[in-house]
């Protein structure tokens, strides 16, 4: 009841998240132990909010605000319908009306999930490459309103859960009268409010109670349940103190007894954060997010934490990679106008649009290099991004060389491209993952899979060469222009030979020094030898004549099908010690991918055989 009364008094003063101008920068960048690595609470927010609704932001607010809701006002932020859960069948299991929308509150999902818990007991039961795609569902439901009221309560010691109306019962426990304080300072009366309730509990009936006796044996109560109810686990948000290398929940703090002065000054920060936020105090907010961020780095003790985190935040709030893509995109814009009108003029702008996102690319991938201290081709989403780069740049000095817009052309597709495909692989909220242990070694990332890398960047730029030698071989007939990108072809699939041959080399060293042998025949391995040897195939056979101009650029095309079996396909196969980079659900996007390709390739040649024989005839 004290609780219900709390919890109306912060609504009645216009507790609302999502409806205030208190600044957030200084919040976002306070450190917090998450998945392994420090980082801001921006990226934990986005993280979780991602996890739950599919979006990093909620009815027009930033994913800030809506942990700041959750953590200082958790009544509302159940009623707020945040779970995205799309399958209808899911929704009929947990007894949800089926709404348009997708969007269910915790209140609505963990009563359905009550119902059900049953059914949850028995699939942990099932290992997990057993169930099927509903299964796993409504397990991610459930794991989802765990964490999700993990975090509701993490700051439940430092909120002001208890509010004495009896000015005698105030006296007694010596605490403000009508005011609201936490269970911090409550535990602090917890033996003189024993001794109060001593004689009171059990000995008479509630009818025979007095308020006064109903108010003490209620403050009592929520005490016990506050300590039961909040062993939270996921906010790690304080560091480590007495030597400890953990971080520890606010909650873990007071049961490990690991706290200390400062500890003590940190957490009583948080209230007065909890305070403002109520209040809508902007000064108290802004002055209370400096101190918790400057008490945190203080207690966290490592060098650099600070310039991360502020690099993390920047990174997380404008986006690069968007930023890049949306240039990218508008690299094809300018592009279409260069062909109908204003041809100098529009190539110009696309070049420097082309640049521009080049740059932007480039911060973003030098952004995360800083935060995560290693080369940024560890995880599948990182390599993607990383290819897309290195075929930008590519493009722009086969731009530099031809000077007829088809290095603009290519530079713009892949980039657009691969950053659309990188977004797939970013939905988790949080793309800075820790490293499996394989990978934890800087000096062989920024070796073998740089190099490896770059060589499928090259791949894609000789293969879109190809594209467009196919395509303007349907519509000229102008010996000089297409033995001019043959040279173009011929020379970026080289560099691409190189980088690969040389990057599988370096992958069996490496391979040898981690595992003991330098070739496995890894499902990996075979696709980076996959690419090579269709490589020297094709280039063999153009440079001494046994294939044509044609066929070698059909061979080019299709070069795109190897890299995408050889990148993406060995994945789906689930075997290997390379099990990093295992995906799942992209078997129908590759299958459509390569089914375009080939479609391309026969439309094209059928195109090329009708328009030669109807010359001919």
């Amino acid at each position: 009841m004290t609780r219900l009364l709390v919890l109306l008094l912060f609504s009645l003063l216009g507790f609302s998240a999502f409806a205030n101008d208190l600044d957030m920068r200084k919040f976002g960048q306070i450190p917090i132990l998450h998945e392994g690595r420090i980082k801001p609470l921006d990226t934990f927010a986005r993280h979780w909010l991602v996890s739950v609704s599919g979006k990093n932001t909620y009815e027009g607010g930033t994913a800030n605000k809506w942990l700041v809701e959750l953590l200082f006002d958790p009544h509302r932020a159940y009623q707020r319908p945040v779970f995205n859960i799309a399958n209808p069948q899911i929704v009929e299991l947990l007894g949800l009306k089926w709404s348009l929308k997708h969007r269910y509150s915790f209140f609505q999902v963990s009563l359905g999930l009550r119902q059900q818990i049953e059914t949850i007991n028995e699939l942990y039961q099932i290992p997990e490459q057993d169930l099927d795609p509903m299964q796993r569902q409504l397990l991610d439901i459930y794991l989802n309103s765990l964490w999700f009221f993990d975090i509701s309560r993490s700051l439940s010691l430092v909120l002001p859960e208890f509010y004495v109306e009896n000015e005698d019962v105030a006296a007694k426990l010596s605490v403000p009268h009508k005011a609201a304080f936490s269970y911090i300072e409550m535990v602090q009366k917890q033996r003189v409010l024993a001794e109060l309730v001593a004689g009171i509990d059990g000995a008479k009936t509630p009818e025979e109670l007095t308020d006064e006796e109903k108010l003490l044996l209620g403050l009592g109560e929520t005490l016990r349940k506050l300590a039961k109810d909040s062993r939270t686990t996921v906010l790690r948000a304080v560091p480590p103190q007495w030597e400890r290398e953990e971080w520890l929940s606010p909650w873990a703090v007071l049961e490990e007894g690991a706290g200390s002065p400062q500890t003590a000054v940190y957490l009583k920060v948080w209230g007065e954060l909890a305070k403002a936020w109520v209040e809508q105090n902007v000064a108290g907010w802004e002055k209370h997010s400096e101190q918790a961020y400057k008490i945190a780095l203080n207690m966290s003790g490592k060098d650099g934490v600070k310039v991360r985190l502020q690099a993390e935040y920047w990174y997380n709030t404008f986006s690069p990679f968007k930023v890049s893509c949306v240039l990218y995109l508008a690299v094809l814009v300018c592009l279409f106008f260069a062909a109908f009108l204003w041809r100098r003029k529009a190539i110009f702008v696309a070049c420097l649009l082309l640049v521009s996102g080049g740059v932007m690319h480039l911060i973003g991938l030098a952004l995360r290099v800083f935060i995560m201290q290693r080369p940024p081709v560890a995880t599948l989403y990182e390599s993607i991004l990383f290819v897309g780069f290195v075929g930008v740049l590519l493009a722009l000095f086969l731009e530099v060389r031809r000077k007829d817009g088809v290095g603009i052309f290519i530079g713009a597709v892949l980039g657009a491209f691969l950053q659309f495909l990188s977004m797939r692989y970013a939905a988790s909220g949080d793309s800075m993952g820790m490293l499996v242990a394989v990978l934890n070694t800087n000096f062989w990332l920024a070796t073998h899979v740089v190099t490896i890398t770059m060589g499928y960047g090259a791949c894609l730029v000789a293969s879109i060469l190809g594209h467009v030698y196919l395509v303007r071989c349907c519509f000229t007939s102008s010996r000089n222009a297409l033995n001019d990108l043959m040279k173009s072809m011929l020379g970026v699939s080289l560099l691409a030979l190189f980088l690969t041959l040389l990057g599988t080399i370096l992958g069996g060293i490496w391979a040898d020094q981690s595992w003991g042998r330098f070739w496995g025949w890894d499902p990996k391995e075979n696709g980076a030898l996959f690419i090579v040897l269709w490589l020297l195939w094709l280039l063999h056979g153009r440079l001494t004549g046994l294939i044509n101009p044609l066929a070698f650029s059909v061979g080019m095309v299709l070069t795109n099908i190897v890299v995408a079996l050889a990148w993406f396909g060995v994945n789906l196969l689930g075997v290997g010690l390379h099990s990093y980079g295992f995906t799942e659900n992209i078997a129908h996007n590759l299958l459509l991918f390569c089914g375009l390709e080939i479609s391309f390739v026969v439309f094209v040649l059928g195109f090329i055989w009708l328009r030669k024989h109807r010359y001919e005839g």
